[in-house]
């Protein structure tokens, strides 16, 4: 009897404690350079740590997509119901060593500073792409010593405005949703090579994607096997003078 007493007891301790913490993400999982939780409300893709693939990785790419789940922020909120009632956004990117970072333009939350999000690199010649940013409330956090590593297409840049993204390099190499909107999805920085990684496949509503193309119209793919994307040029004072590489998504209609 006593026996069957302390095991009743001991259950209703581990209930007690596992209410006063309790997540919106449920169990961890594993995939490709990423540990994850799904969002239990909408059933999206949470990125909380690299796996043990992705601390080896000298580049990083966000993924659009998960097992067909939408990938939309880095971390998660824990609620501690025994504080204030304030939750604690929770994640844990320590470990990496990369040189490169790609973001996509999905992503709605996402910090890059000591203490939250995605922890820096301990590259010391790390460089961090970022696309447009659809959330315009939960814009980067970068320290300013980093501000010279960062780059952003020059059409988030103006959208956005501000000294912030003024202290960022435009990146010579864009993709475009090309979903009737000036969404920037992607980008890269390059001199006179190929462009550095495939971005993940985008995706939209009620249509397949077709590929990247050069023009809007979809007429020309982009070769990723064999262009090679212009070299920098300077102007006699040694101003950098941006040539864009646009590249656009293809979509059909489903």
């Amino acid at each position: 009897m006593k026996k069957i007493f302390k095991f009743l007891f001991v259950l209703v301790c581990i209930f007690i404690l596992s209410s006063c913490v309790t997540t919106n993400g449920g169990s961890t999982h594993t995939y490709g350079d990423f540990k994850y939780k799904i969002n239990k409300d909408t059933g999206e893709v949470m990125l909380i740590a690299f796996s043990k693939e992705g601390k080896k990785k000298d580049t990083i790419v966000i993924p659009t997509l998960i097992k067909g789940r939408k990938v939309t922020t880095l971390g998660y909120m824990k609620d501690y119901l025994l504080d204030d009632g304030n939750g604690v956004w929770t994640a844990d990117f320590s470990g990496g060593n990369y040189s490169k970072i790609y973001f996509h333009c999905y992503l709605t939350t996402y910090n890059i500073c000591e203490g939250h999000g995605i922890y820096y690199s301990g590259n010391e010649n790390l460089n961090i792409f970022f696309a447009d940013i659809i959330d315009g409330t939960d814009l980067m956090i970068v320290d300013k010593k980093n501000m010279n590593r960062c780059f952003l297409p020059t059409a988030s840049k103006t959208k956005y405005g501000g000294s912030l993204y003024n202290h960022y390099n435009s990146a010579n190499v864009v993709y475009y949703l090309n979903d009737d909107t000036e969404t920037t999805f992607f980008c890269d920085d390059c001199d006179g090579t190929k462009v550095n990684v495939i971005p993940p496949e985008p995706y939209r509503d009620g249509y397949k994607f077709k590929g990247w193309y050069k023009e809007k119209e979809g007429i020309n793919e982009f070769d990723f096997e064999n262009e090679i994307i212009p070299n920098k040029e300077y102007d006699i004072e040694n101003n950098y003078i941006l040539n864009e590489t646009s590249i656009y998504a293809k979509w059909e209609k489903k």
